[in-house]
């Protein structure tokens, strides 16, 4: 790797080399004695030759002398014949090994022969705090190759702002603070690495979405848990044959299971099932025709949840809608092997899938984590069939199975609905907590949602829900992508079918005010108004010779339009966003005995 280089690296050397030099031989011409008194004075040193041209001397006639020998490899250095400095260099740290200045010179002529290996053999003796910034960079990268990211992060540190190498500093510093889990150092040297070559600026841009996930676990936690759970009910309602059921994730409309002695009425339920599952997931993505790019991921996972539903005697309305209490265990784990930079869809997320975003290191393709969630409810019956909720939910995201990476969220809800004949209805109010690996919260999100429902006896299932949310982002360094309030209506319909089989479609448009986009290059963060279109369609199958297998294939549309509030950053900010996405997953499970 070559850079643009100056004459302070030589100079600094020199001084340090002339430190220790008699005044004489300071006033010295370069490669010659200074004095006959002093050739006489260091005739010990006569045999200190250096092979080979010092820059243009005759033949024959060789420096003397520790001055003079730096000098003459120094000029071999500067006129870029690197092989012969080396052994000019080496010569001088053989003879003289406390002689910094030479040292420094050569781990620099190492560097320059992409011998980096050797170069940081050598910067390993050498104390840092007297290099120059070019040579503190090349300190830097030295260690860096080395995978020694400390002494990598105190190199780079060290390069000032206003140097040639000051964001290329930045942007490697940062990459090694990441990998010592200093996220707001990675952060900070991130938002200060503006120019850079196209490739590192687009990878730079991946890095940053990184930390701020690891800062942000779950923003939409409520959301997420709605859609996960609706997936999960609908597989193991089909293994089941026992139908279609419907799971709101925290208020919804589904079929309870039946802990010993009791059948809850109400709307809360608690999923009961294990599920070994393969699934192949890819994203197409085109950032307004500039640019398109591709995501692909192959994921092993096991999921279990249980957890009891008791009675609470005493609290009733009429003869069989009793209060009850309910408390939830969900455990999940993954092997995930991706290739390509992932992107969000809000309105198809699971709680899963944004805690892996929020732990996701760039530099690994093969990663394996782990999730805990506990839910816990109380349910009262209130007349005219309603029934009112309140709950509350902490959850978190072990990347690598490692604690100290640990990300949560932690979130209370109220919700109120009720059925009347095929017709179901229910709204939430819930306010979510997002917390970092320190378990503060960077983010709070109050968000309201109403929903009704119909299944008619063709086994059609029709729902219609609105979403609106607002977002506080309370930590103002951690630069997190989002908008301050979005509004989502949404309609699904499902359709089941002979032998198992089960048909899904979801058309969805969201509203979103004042996204806030991070790290545009050129104009750092810019905002827009967004309006976001989606369709879905799936398609699940559970044989009924075979209920244990369930199969699956989705495909998802999403196009997207932005009205940036700075329309000098249209073009970039075109460039940096995604406008139109395609994602299919297919999969397969295993229902185990639960």
């Amino acid at each position: 790797m070559q850079f643009h280089r100056t004459s302070l690296t030589a100079a600094l050397a020199l001084a340090l080399c002339l430190g220790g030099a008699p005044a004489r031989a300071q006033n010295a011409a370069p490669g010659k004695p200074a004095t006959a008194k002093k050739k006489k004075k260091k005739k010990k040193d006569e045999g200190d030759w250096i092979d080979g041209d010092a820059g243009g001397g005759k033949a024959g006639k060789k420096p003397r002398g520790v001055r003079a020998q730096f000098e003459a490899a120094q000029k071999l250095y500067d006129a870029g014949k690197y092989e012969q400095a080396l052994y000019a260099f080496d010569a001088l740290t053989r003879k003289y090994p406390d002689n910094a200045a030479a040292r420094v010179q050569l781990a620099k002529t190492l560097y320059r022969l992409d011998r980096v290996k050797d170069a940081y053999a050598v910067f390993a003796r050498i104390d840092p705090q007297q290099l120059d910034p070019e040579t503190s960079y090349e300190y830097g990268w030295s260690y860096y190759m080395a995978k020694q990211y400390p002494g990598a992060l105190y190199g780079f540190q060290r390069v000032p702002k206003g140097h040639a190498l000051f964001d290329l500093a930045n942007y490697y510093g940062a990459i090694c603070a990441i990998k010592m889990k200093k996220y707001e150092d990675a952060e900070d040297m991130l938002e200060k690495a503006v120019v850079l070559p196209d490739k590192l600026a687009r990878s730079r841009s991946l890095y940053i979405k990184h930390v701020q996930a690891l800062r942000l676990l779950k923003e939409k936690g409520a959301l997420a848990k709605e859609r996960a759970a609706e997936l999960d009910a609908l597989n193991k309602e089909l293994a089941k044959e026992k139908g279609m059921a419907k799971d709101a994730g925290g208020g919804g409309d589904t079929k309870s299971d039946k802990p010993a002695g009791y059948v809850h009425k109400g709307l809360k339920t608690i999923d009961r099932f294990a599920t070994v599952s393969y699934s192949a997931e890819h994203q197409y993505k085109d950032n307004h025709q500039l640019k398109e790019s591709n995501y692909d991921a192959k994921v092993g996972s096991l999921e279990v949840s249980t957890g009891p539903i008791l009675q609470i005697p005493g609290i009733r309305q009429g003869k069989d809608r009793y209060a009850a209490f309910g408390l939830a265990l969900d455990l999940y784990a993954e092997d995930r092997v991706e290739h390509g930079k992932e992107s969000r869809v809000l309105v198809d997320e699971t709680n899963q899938d944004l805690a892996r975003v929020a732990s996701n290191d760039l530099g690994i393709t093969d990663t394996k984590s782990g999730d805990v969630a506990g839910e816990t409810w109380v349910e009262f019956p209130l007349p005219e069939g309603i029934w009112a909720a309140v709950g509350g939910k902490v959850a978190f995201h072990y990347p690598n199975f490692d604690r100290g990476g640990r990300t949560g969220s932690r979130t209370g809800y109220l919700s109120l609905g009720g059925k009347a004949l095929s017709w179901h209805y229910w709204g939430e109010v819930d306010y979510s907590e997002i917390l970092n690996p320190k378990t503060k919260p960077t983010v709070t999100v109050v968000r309201g949602i109403a929903d009704a429902g119909v299944d008619l006896p063709s086994k059609l299932t029709g729902d219609f829900k609105v979403t609106h949310e607002i977002n506080d982002y309370v930590d103002q360094t951690a630069s997190i992508d989002g908008p301050d309030a979005v509004t989502r209506a949404e309609a699904t319909l499902t359709q089941l079918f002979p032998f198992g089989v089960a048909a899904t479609g979801l058309a969805s448009y969201e509203l979103d005010e004042n996204y806030l986009i991070h790290d545009i290059p050129t104009f750092g963060q810019v905002a827009a108004d967004g309006q976001v279109a989606t369709g879905k369609l799936t398609l699940a199958i559970s044989p009924p010779v075979i209920p244990w297998l369930v199969l699956s294939v989705s495909q998802l549309f999403q196009k997207t339009n932005w009205k940036v509030t700075d329309q000098a950053a249209q073009d970039a900010f075109e460039l940096n966003v995604v406008d139109y996405l395609e994602k299919f997953v297919g999969s397969a499970g295993v229902n185990l005995a639960f």
